[in-house]
Formats: structure tokens, C-alpha cells, sequence
């Protein structure tokens, strides 16, 4: 029995030391900024809107209000979706920077959105990236897809102008 609960203690220790070594490795690399939104990488464990190749690109968003306005509405939706904090919230430039923490392991993803002025609205530049590992097996891209499937909804039912609420950041 003593062995066994060695063993099993052992194996405990080393896949928390990998998870902690994943997580201090994997500081946010190649963020974008209020001038524009980096490209991916080479590893297949982001998605951005501004990255033109097949496995990479997602489509850009749109937006009936200005950039700060936007950017404003997209930190009160990501404040009701779970294991999202917003780090960086910059209406005056149309950027906004969120960390989302996977629940079992907490690994850290970065997600992205930059709004520019586009006609009467904005169009909504978006980047959901790995920040350890090689393939994420999709789940940037079903992020992203599941982020705007709320985006959509929020300006299609919402009576009150978007974004009244004070956001949180931090």
C-alpha cells in the first residue's frame, strides 16, 4: 500500500509542477496594441481576424457604435462569460485585452479586440491565442464563434444603448 501512495504522490507533484511550468512560461507573446493586432504564429493554437491564412483568419466583426463605445460593450459582455477577466480596456483607442482561464488546468488564453471606425459603426478586429502548447484543437476558433454568437445577440435584444454598465477591469 506505501508504495502505491508514493507512486501516486509522486505523479500528483510532477503534473502540478508541469501545469505551474506551463503557466509561467506562457506569458502573453506578440499582443497586439491600439496600432493594430498582431498576426499568429506558426503554432495551429490561434485565430485573428487580421492574420490572412486559411487556418488562421477569422472574419472581422461589426459594430453599430463607435470604437469606444464598442469597446465598452464588448467588456461588459466578456464580464458575463465565465473565467474571463478584462487586463487592458483603452476606449479612447478601441482596444481591449482579455485573459481567459480554462477551469481544470488554468492555462491562460489571450483575446484580443481592436474597433476602428467604420461608417456610422465600427468593425471589431478579433485575436484568441494559445499562450502554451502547440494545438489548442480548436478552441480559439469555437471561442471566437461562440464570443460573437454573443456579441450578435447582445446588440440584436438589447433595448438600452450597448455598454450603459461601468465595466471592471483588472
Amino acid at each position: 500500500m506505501q508504495p502505491a501512495l508514493i507512486a501516486l504522490g509522486i505523479t500528483l507533484a510532477i503534473s502540478v509542477m508541469v501545469v505551474q511550468m506551463f503557466r509561467l512560461l506562457g506569458k502573453p507573446q506578440n499582443l497586439g496594441s491600439a496600432s493594430g493586432l498582431n498576426p499568429c504564429g506558426n503554432r495551429p493554437n490561434c485565430v485573428c481576424s487580421s492574420d490572412a491564412r486559411p487556418g488562421f483568419h477569422v472574419d472581422a466583426w461589426r459594430s453599430p457604435e463607435d470604437y469606444g463605445q464598442t469597446v465598452r460593450s464588448l467588456a461588459v459582455m466578456l464580464e458575463k462569460t465565465r473565467g474571463v477577466r478584462v487586463v487592458m480596456l483603452q476606449p479612447e483607442n478601441g482596444y481591449l485585452r482579455a485573459e481567459f482561464t480554462t477551469p481544470v488546468c488554468r492555462f491562460v488564453d489571450d483575446v484580443e479586440f481592436l474597433c476602428q471606425i467604420d461608417g456610422p459603426g465600427s468593425t471589431i478586429q478579433v485575436r484568441s491565442a494559445s499562450r502554451a502548447g502547440h494545438s489548442d484543437l480548436g478552441l480559439n476558433r469555437r471561442r471566437v464563434g461562440a464570443l460573437h454568437a454573443a456579441w450578435l445577440k447582445q446588440i440584436k435584444t438589447d433595448n438600452a444603448p450597448l455598454g450603459t454598465a461601468s465595466p471592471k477591469v483588472g
